[in-house]
């Protein structure tokens, strides 16, 4: 039958009292009555307030190390234990002291939710953020993400408030004649419970939290639903269109309408499921098999439900002393029946033993017992055993499903579970029912969604300067071809979209990112096909905040040159150099030519020294650029908004990596690259930015102290420096390892470059991670099937239609290492693809325009 639930009319006079039949289904669709304005949760009893808290979820699966994995336990094991301590014992027998016993539900629930970018954006930044946010609901339109809430619920337990003896009696009175019990009874024992889970850092949960606890089986919508049970399912109908459907096509056999019913919406089906059995023999809270609530979360489990009595160590140690002569006479008995074999016997007899010493000693945790463990699950199981993993046993709530559901809801009295437990609280803690995969920030640019449960991915380009003590150096590598210079294009134009001062260099001959930078309004893109003919553009004299910086810079770029060809000689002249750098300033001069020139002429410099530098000068476009001839004109000028230098046609002739340079040509173009690099940071200190360097391996190998100098005064300076690369080895080579706080590991063929990557951010370099970073797009198999392990992009190998995008392993500024995948809009990816296809592609539609266009 297809049951119509709905709410009665509550009392809204602040007390409780019996006014529903538990036992009709059919009057409700939540066990909750009232939410009151301090957080109490009247239930439909009249007797049951509760308290619920919202636990902080942390990655588990993919916890770095097991001192995070602990870390994402220790909020459930931590308010088990307060609650138990808080529960107060006199006599050490279990069925003289547990009516005392704190009731705890632990709800884990998950819906799915239309994608809405929601940030926290400081209020310099909210403006631009909001402007960014409105773009991306655009791009990322129609994406589905999970919002999962784990609820931490204790039933208040009355007492008489200390409000007199009227007031008292008041009270007692009313129970005796109403049936209920008056909310300000509960008051005190909520503040007790606010207290412990100030703590613990359990936060309060929103009115709209309270909400989707209290429809979870209706998407987080009304919770008020027209129902169809089946012995092993329950139909959930949100529309009346859908009810009309079923019932005309017949309810009772749901095979011929339900899966057309879903495809529309407003129907679903739902599976309730006991935890049977759950085979935890001290298994250590850091295996896979302590996890047992993770194959539940990967199989599409709605809500995890786990409910119990909270019992305090002392009371299970004094039950265990008693009754050990009761278990062992039974595990003997049991053997001697032929019911157990004599290993069984033996192994039980060491648990009992183990258990035995672990209470013994005082070190035992709390019990949470007639511990209820049910699950639902999104669609119709029809085989509960597959899901059966590690420690798990699952069995269908065959002929429960109704009241399972009812007992799995928020303030409920039902009792609908045969299979119950008595668990140490870190089997609880432990199973990994706190798992979400979080990353990043709390806003700035959009990073893309954490694989697992499709969580924003955020990253703030000022996140290490302000919100954190820590080095803003961040590195992303990749292979060629793996999706690093996508993802440069594409957070380079959001950052534009912030507002943030921005400079991009990308050295590699040839390449043009120009057109994503030729649409960023304001954005200024200089090739160094033009640049090194600009009069000492590259000049320290010309571009660094002071003279003093200026002087030592140039003094410094002349050494980097090393005019002789011979470091000795060079060395000589370097305090001659600084002596007439520091002349030539004083005497008024802004270039480096100039003041060397004046100092000459006035017997400040040796001219042997100058005529030198002439040499170089005028045979070397590119020693212009850094060495000025004019005391006109200003150095690299950047502006407020976006800076893109390119090499362009003019390669830049350096020495291969870790070898020094071997000709003058080198040494010019090392100390070329060294005064882009220095000359983009001073320009932007003092204003924020961001500093995006392109082929990183080029900067690492040609300017490896500028960045090691930048790890360290780049915080300082308010400055991100994000590198891009192929190449991490040069990286742990330039001594940066110290200065990276973040950063993406995404696909990396060569395994040498794979481990060096995790030795970067000090991550474990086990086989299972080298794996996956080193594994390639497609499985080794005639269809050429898409390798959901691989990094990269995968593409349908008959449509050649991505349908995912690159992954990354997100290291964030917390130290979290979350697989990411990297969401590039479409309309994006069609302008920045540096693919040899997609840019002909571009020219023949740009060629095309160009011949339809018509001249007047």
């Amino acid at each position: 039958m297809i049951k119509r639930t709905g709410k009665k009319s509550a009392q809204q006079d602040g007390r409780i009292s019996n006014w529903v039949d538990l036992d009709d289904l059919e009057s409700f669709p939540t066990m909750k009555r009232a939410r009151l304005a301090n957080g109490m949760l009247v239930g439909l009893d009249g007797n049951t307030v509760w308290y619920f808290g919202k636990v902080p979820t942390a990655p588990v699966v993919d916890a770095r190390n097991d001192e995070r994995l602990f870390e994402a336990f220790e909020p459930i094991h931590q308010a088990f234990e307060a609650l138990a301590r808080d529960t107060p014992v006199g006599i050490k027998r279990r069925s003289v002291a547990k009516n005392s016993y704190r009731q705890v539900h632990l709800l884990r629930v998950t819906v799915p939710r239309p994608w809405r970018p929601v940030t926290q954006a400081p209020a310099s930044r909210a403006e631009a953020q909001e402007r960014l946010n409105r773009q991306l609901r655009r791009d990322f339109a129609g994406e589905v993400t999970d919002q999962s809430i784990l609820a931490f619920g204790v039933a208040l337990q009355p007492q008489l408030t200390s409000s007199g003896i009227a007031q008292a009696w008041e009270s007692v009175k009313f129970t005796l004649m109403e049936g209920g019990t008056p909310i300000e009874d509960f008051e005190h024992d909520l503040a007790r419970v606010k207290r412990i889970f100030a703590r613990i850092g359990i936060e309060e949960l929103t009115g709209d939290e309270i909400s989707i606890l209290d429809s979870w089986w209706n998407g987080g919508r009304s919770p008020d639903v027209v129902t169809l049970t089946h012995p092993e399912h329950l139909h959930v109908f949100s529309d009346s269109r859908s009810v009309r459907a079923a019932k005309n096509a017949g309810p009772a056999d749901c095979e011929n309408w339900r899966t057309e019913l879903s495809k529309n919406g407003g129907h679903n089906a739902i599976s309730f499921a006991t935890v049977s059995d759950l085979e935890l023999d001290f298994d250590a809270p850091n295996t896979a098999k302590a996890h047992w609530a993770i194959p539940l979360l990967k199989s599409n489990a709605l809500a995890i439900s786990i409910r119990g009595a909270l019992e305090p160590a002392k009371v299970t140690r004094a039950e265990i002393r008693r009754n050990r002569r009761g278990y062992r006479n039974d595990i003997i008995e049991r053997q001697s029946q032929g019911k157990m074999s004599k290993g069984e016997q033996e192994e039980r007899l060491n648990e009992l033993k183990m258990v035995e010493d672990e209470y013994g000693k005082g070190r035992a945790d709390a019990t949470l017992i007639n511990t209820s463990i049910l699950v639902a699950f999104d669609g119709i199981v029809e085989d509960m055993g597959r899901m059966n993993e590690g420690a798990l046993e699952l069995r269908p709530m065959e002929f429960r499903q109704e009241r399972a559901w009812a007992e799995m809801m928020i303030c409920s009295t039902i009792n609908a579970n045969p299979n119950l437990h008595d668990m140490p609280i870190t089997n609880l803690a432990a199973s990994g029912i706190s798992n979400v995969s979080t990353v990043g920030d709390k806003h700035g640019i959009h990073r893309g969604f954490t694989e697992r449960d499709r969580q924003s991915a955020w990253y703030s380009p000022e996140a290490a300067y302000l919100d954190a003590d820590a080095a803003p150096l961040s590195v992303n590598v990749a292979a060629s071809g793996a999706g690093k210079t996508m993802m440069l294009q594409w957070e380079a134009w959001q950052t534009a979209e912030l507002g943030f001062r921005q400079v991009v260099i990308d050295p590699k001959g040839g390449s043009d990112l120009s057109p994503v930078f030729s649409q960023i309004p304001g954005a200024r893109i200089f090739s160094l096909d033009d640049l090194q003919h600009v009069d000492g553009v590259f000049d320290p004299l010309k571009f660094a905040p002071t003279p003093q910086e200026g002087i030592e810079y140039a003094a410094s770029t002349i050494t980097t040159i090393n005019p002789y060809g011979n470091m000795d000689k060079t060395r000589e002249m370097e305090s001659d150099v600084l002596h007439a750098l520091r002349y030539g300033v004083e005497k008024g001069h802004r270039a480096t030519w100039t003041a060397l020139e004046r100092a000459a002429n006035d017997g400040q410099f040796p001219k042997v020294h100058l005529e030198r530098l002439g040499k170089l000068s005028s045979s070397s476009p590119m020693f212009g650029a850094l060495v000025g001839r004019n005391d006109e004109g200003s150095g690299l000028a950047l502006h407020d908004g976006t800076t893109l230098i390119k090499v362009g046609n003019t390669p830049l002739n350096l020495p291969e990596p870790g070898h020094p340079p071997d000709s003058i040509v080198h040494s010019i173009n090392m100390a070329l690259v060294r005064n882009m690099v220095f000359g983009s940071a001073m320009a932007m200190t003092g204003h924020g930015g961001v500093l995006r360097l392109d082929e990183a391996w080029v900067f690492t190998s040609a300017a490896p102290t500028e960045l090691e100098k930048l790890g360290r005064l780049a915080r300082s300076q308010g400055i991100q420096v994000e590198l891009y690369t192929q190449r991490i080895s040069d990286a742990l080579n330039a001594g940066l390892q110290n200065y990276l706080t973040r950063g993406c590991i995404m696909h990396v063929k060569d395994p040498v470059e794979a481990e060096a990557a995790c030795n970067i951010f000090k991550l474990d370099p086990s086989p299972a991670r080298l794996g996956r970073i080193t594994a390639d797009a497609t499985l080794d198999n005639e269809a050429g099937s898409p390798n959901w392990r691989s990094l990269k992009a995968l593409k349908d190998p008959k449509t050649g239609k991505v349908v995912r995008g690159a992954v990354a392993l997100y290291v964030d500024i917390k130290g979290r290492v979350v697989p990411t995948e990297i969401r590039i809009p479409e309309r994006f990816f069609k302008i920045a693809s540096t693919n040899l296809a997609d840019v002909r592609a571009r020219e023949e539609e740009s060629k095309r325009l160009l011949e339809t266009q018509v001249v007047p």
